[in-house]
């Protein structure tokens, strides 16, 4: 459209701006948006004394930033940025496993995404993928145990306890992310 000189100029909307411009701002935002989420948990926030308690913020923020950035593999992303900045924290000397822990949630959530891309808005299938995410911390840690004799606290007294708190709290969190995402995707 030309200005009031007649000159035409480019687009300078947000549609105009370069593909890879665009990607490469949103995977920096999401890794900004893991760093964050990381310093989170040593900060301040939720401390409900449960396993599996973090998965209500962990996992909401995955599935959404999965769906609102348009990044393949956007929940991925967002966990490499959390497990990154995790290993610098003090708190990783508690519990060096969390950064694992980021990535399968971030990976799992993705995968399901991916495999089922017509089921992405439905609340069932996001507080599933919510359980399935949240609950392959316990599952991983059940495993190295098993595997290398290591102990670990929060299995002190079996699997059973950890494995379903966490199943619940992402159900839990699959259910909040499935009502942020018809928020945010609602047409008016």
């Amino acid at each position: 459209m030309p200005d009031m000189n007649g000159i035409w100029r480019p687009k300078t909307s947000s549609k105009a701006i370069e593909p890879q411009l665009a990607a490469a701002v949103a995977v920096m935002a999401l890794l900004s948006i893991g760093a964050l989420l990381a310093f989170s948990r040593i900060g301040g926030g939720l401390h409900l004394h449960l396993p599996g308690h973090q998965g209500l913020v962990r996992i909401v923020l995955m599935m959404v930033a999965a769906r609102a950035f348009g990044v393949p593999w956007g929940a991925t992303t967002l966990a490499a940025g959390a497990g990154a900045v995790d290993w610098y924290l003090p708190a990783h000397a508690l519990d060096p496993i969390t950064p694992i822990g980021y990535f399968l949630c971030g990976f799992v959530i993705d995968t399901a995404f991916r495999l089922a891309p017509q089921w992405r808005g439905n609340a069932v299938f996001l507080g599933a993928v919510g359980a399935a995410a949240n609950a392959a911390k316990p599952l991983t840690l059940w495993l190295i145990a098993a595997a290398s004799g290591i102990e670990f606290d929060s299995l002190g007294h079996g699997l059973a306890y950890p494995f379903f708190s966490h199943l619940a709290f992402g159900i839990a969190a699959g259910f909040t992310a499935a009502g942020m995402i018809a928020v945010l995707t609602r047409k008016t």
